[in-house]
C-alpha cells in the first residue's frame, strides 16, 4: 500500500519537524503531507466524523424572521478544532497526530 518514496517523504518530514521546530517532538505538516502523514502514522484508520453535515450550519428562514447575529454568535461557538488546527497552523506532537487514529491505532 505505501510505496518506498512515500516513506522516504515520511522520514524526512519526521526528520524536519525535529530540526526546525521550536519544540522537539513535533511536526508541522500541510494539505497532502499531512494526509499522508496522517495515513502512516494512522495505517489508514481514522476516527470518524464529527457528524455535522454543513446544512447543519445553513442559515434558516423562518418565514419572515431572519436573525443573522444569533447565526453568527452560533456559528462562532460550533467552531470545532480539527487535524489541520493542531498539525498544520502550528507544530504538534505525535501523540496529537495518534489521537486522530481510529480505535486500536493509537
Amino acid at each position: 500500500m505505501f510505496h518506498p518514496k512515500f516513506a522516504v517523504l515520511v522520514v524526512l518530514l519526521l526528520c524536519v519537524g525535529y530540526a526546525v521546530g521550536d519544540t522537539k517532538g513535533t511536526v508541522r505538516a500541510c494539505g497532502r503531507s499531512l494526509s499522508e502523514l496522517l495515513s502512516f502514522v494512522c495505517h489508514g484508520n481514522y476516527n470518524e466524523p464529527s457528524g455535522t453535515k454543513r446544512s447543519d450550519h445553513e442559515l434558516i428562514f423562518d418565514d419572515k424572521i431572519v436573525r443573522p447575529v444569533e447565526y453568527i454568535l452560533d456559528r462562532q461557538l460550533r467552531v470545532q478544532r480539527g487535524v489541520a488546527d493542531e498539525c498544520c497552523h502550528r507544530p504538534c506532537s505525535f501523540s496529537t497526530l495518534r489521537s486522530y487514529c481510529g480505535s486500536g491505532k493509537r
